[in-house]
């Protein structure tokens, strides 16, 4: 059996060199290298614990693939998991990305690196935090109007917020998602969510009914020297005097008329119809655009009638 067996002996370990040899570069050609980048959700095993941050991390993963595999390498196939247990929150964790973390399709595939290899993630208690809720105004209204901020209502007007406590801590108020008011000339009403927080979110799926209140916007405005005119009976040649015979007078109105309103638009006079030759203190009479109101109080006109003809 020994005779046998030692028979050509180096021969036989020549043969058996060779093939090893041989299976050494036949196995390393039919390996390539193919490097992705992948996601790696780490999830906590804790409910009472949460990850301040993102829970996705992105990892840069090195594959040895078969040759006759790549083109069942699919790279949707390809995710990353890892699981926390903890008790406690603590402020800085920190985990080695193992190869049993990348989920990979079935076949003969090899991991060479992994980039990076640690992660570090912030961990906190979850917590809950009633909040009151401010709307966000987005844009202005038409020109002439204003949003009256202290007139907007809200239902309802707190709600509860889930998440780190350190960080609901930082939150005086909640915000809706932005309500467009860009163009608006009249109040409206509209369902909102809550705006979207970095880690914290409503205890439920609520909707937040808000009543947007828009008035027109008025102001005053002042004009000096606006000139008296002197109105009679039209067939008759009214020789008067008027005194003051320029005013400085304040008007009140909508923004939009108040905007473009000029001297030219604003009547004032004194109507001396009927009245007789002599001196005499009436008041002004006036035609303003409709929308606009006089604010100044008028002293008494001082007029001195003369002679009056007949045209």
């Amino acid at each position: 059996m020994f005779d046998k067996i030692s028979e050509n002996l180096w021969y036989k370990l020549g043969a058996l060199f060779l093939a090893l040899l041989v299976w050494n570069y036949v196995s390393h050609q039919e390996l390539r290298e193919i490097v992705r980048r992948i996601p790696l959700e780490i999830e906590m095993g804790n409910p009472n614990l949460t990850i301040i941050g993102e829970r996705v991390k992105k990892l840069i993963v090195t594959f040895a693939v078969p040759e006759r595999s790549i083109e069942n390498f699919s790279e949707s196939d390809i995710r990353g998991f890892h699981h926390i247990k903890l008790d406690r929150a603590v402020e800085k964790y920190i985990f080695r990305v193992s190869p049993n973390d990348i989920k990979r399709p079935k076949g003969s595939y090899r991991i060479k690196n992994i980039k990076p290899a640690e992660i570090t993630v912030y961990i906190d208690e979850l917590g809950t935090f009633k909040l009151p809720v401010q709307a966000s105004i987005h844009g202005e209204a038409a020109a002439g109007y204003r949003v009256v901020t202290e007139e907007i209502k809200l239902d309802p007007e707190e709600v509860v917020m889930v998440g780190p406590i350190k960080k609901l801590g930082l939150l005086s108020q909640v915000l809706t998602e932005p309500i467009d008011v860009v163009g608006r000339t009249k109040s409206f009403r509209k369902k909102v969510k809550i705006r979207q927080y970095v880690d914290i979110r409503p205890s439920s799926d609520i909707e937040i009914e808000a009543f947007i209140s828009i008035t027109e916007q008025f102001a005053s405005k002042e004009f000096e020297n606006v000139p008296v005119h002197i109105l009679g009976p039209p067939f008759e040649v009214i020789i008067a005097e008027v005194d003051p015979a320029l005013l400085s007078v304040k008007v009140t109105g909508p923004t939009r008329i108040l905007d473009h309103l000029e001297i030219k638009d604003l009547l004032f006079y004194v109507d001396v119809t009927g009245l007789k030759r002599g001196d005499h203190e009436i008041p002004y009479g006036f035609r303003l655009p409709q929308e606009i109101v006089i604010q100044s109080q008028l002293p008494l006109a001082k007029v001195k009638l003369g002679e009056v003809k007949i045209k």
